[in-house]
């Protein structure tokens, strides 16, 4: 039990850190603050935050109540998890360089459309990666092993789902606002969540290498 109080407490030091340290830290490295367009990061509390608390609640109920030890093997798979969503994320929020912005407080004409880097793949490399991360934070908890911790923790992910969909969606609004029919191709040509592969465009480059034969 005290090992896994003392789990979860690193997780959410870890959590925390993301917006008090990482996220200033990757803005200041990939924008400066001297740049135009720079603005410090600042937490968004809509009201679809509640899902989170609902979430950590989940994670907090099976961690008092699961049964056994930490099994050391969850333990490293769910840590390695949780480094590659955080890789994912900081990757994500390092490519989007000045375009990082709150949608209501655009600063810059120079915060434009980010489609280089990581987003030529994924639409929401920093979503997709947070929940990466959370999938390790329930891993490390004992989700597989341990049939207290296996709901809350379905719940906790759910939760997180939920909760960063609502985010895209609300972000896919504003930019289609913005950038209109640039936006609307970028969307075509890269997925919301993972890659994305155009069949289509595929079988027309294979028509027209047949054609020319």
């Amino acid at each position: 039990m005290a090992g896994k109080i003392v789990l979860l407490l690193f997780f959410a030091l870890l959590y925390c850190s993301r917006g008090v340290i990482i996220w200033p830290a990757i803005e200041k490295l990939a924008a400066g603050k001297n740049r135009v367009g720079y603005q410090p990061y600042e937490p968004r509390r809509e009201s679809w935050k509640g899902i989170t608390f609902l979430s950590f609640g989940a994670m907090i109920f099976f961690v008092l109540f699961a049964e056994g030890p930490i099994s050391i093997w969850e333990m490293k798979i769910g840590l390695v998890i949780y480094c590659f969503g955080l890789l994912l994320a900081s990757l994500g929020r390092f490519n989007l360089g000045v375009s990082w912005a709150d949608i209501h407080k655009v600063t810059s004409e120079k915060q434009g459309l980010a489609t280089s880097g990581i987003y030529r793949l994924m639409r929401n490399p920093i979503y997709v990666g947070v929940l990466i991360m959370n999938v390790g934070i329930v891993i490390s908890l004992g989700v597989l092993t341990d049939d207290w911790a296996f709901m809350p923790g379905i719940i906790c992910f759910v939760g997180s789902c939920l909760e960063y969909r609502a985010a895209m969606v609300d972000e896919e609004k504003f930019l289609r606002r913005r950038y209109g029919k640039e936006y609307e191709e970028y969307c075509e040509r890269v997925g919301r969540y993972f890659i994305k592969i155009n069949f289509s465009a595929r079988r027309r480059v294979e028509t027209a290498g047949r054609g020319k034969v």
